[in-house]
């Protein structure tokens, strides 16, 4: 009976063990850091895959990298290479949606921005702004204009709200937007006129670059 109760006993503390071990590999701050990346990530690529989700699929296709070196083509050196690439094709994944996410909506800025000036010109409210132009907008923009409208109508910080929209946008066009939009609440100031030079700028680069596109074809052409 003795024996029974000590090995329970060293069972239960092996488990215990085991679990201490497991939270503080996940507590640890770059472990932290990477699983806030991926889950940041998942949700804005659209796969909503949990971090358990995205280990699984990593793990699953390390797994193949290395069966493939091993029984297909016969080489257990290639093992650890093939493993290893298959390893980051989640995450490979993930960012490839992402870029191309933050890419189109880097285009579909310039038109969002002249529907909030014209809107602001007539609210001065830039909550109401964001909630009215919302339906005028196209996808996934769209998604992100409603997103920051929520965040602010519920009371979030406005500096914070709008700091993880421009993240998200990543882009410098979406960091300037969210630094102005900041002004406006931070300091009150009129952001009209710094708004209009902002879509006067964007105008022009735009202008520039397809002149600079257009240079190139003729370059090649000839």
């Amino acid at each position: 009976r003795k024996k029974l109760l000590k090995d329970k006993f060293m069972v239960k503390g092996s488990e215990l063990m085991d679990n201490d071990i497991y939270y503080r590999i996940l507590s640890h701050p770059h472990l932290k850091k990477f699983r806030t990346l991926i889950e940041e990530r998942a949700e804005f690529s659209g796969t909503k895959w949990s971090f358990g989700q995205y280990l699984a699929y990593s793990f699953l296709c390390c797994m193949i990298g290395v069966g493939i070196a091993v029984i297909y083509m016969n080489n257990i050196l290639a093992a650890i290479p093939l493993g290893l690439v298959l390893f980051l094709t989640p995450l490979g994944y993930l960012n490839h949606f992402t870029v191309k996410k933050q890419r189109l909506m880097e285009k579909q800025f310039m038109p969002a921005l002249q529907q909030f000036i014209t809107e602001y010109g007539s609210t001065k409210n830039i909550i109401s702004v964001l909630n009215n132009i919302e339906a005028k907008l196209d996808y996934p923009l769209q998604e992100e204009f409603s997103r920051l409208g929520r965040e602010l109508n519920s009371g979030n910080p406005p500096d914070k709200t709008l700091l993880n929209f421009a993240k998200r946008l990543n882009n410098s066009w979406g960091y300037k937007f969210a630094h102005i939009l900041n002004l406006r609440f931070t300091k009150g100031i009129e952001i009209t006129p710094i708004l209009f030079s902002m879509l006067m700028e964007m105008k022009t680069k735009t202008i520039q670059a397809r002149q600079r596109s257009m240079e190139m074809v003729g370059v090649k052409a000839e």
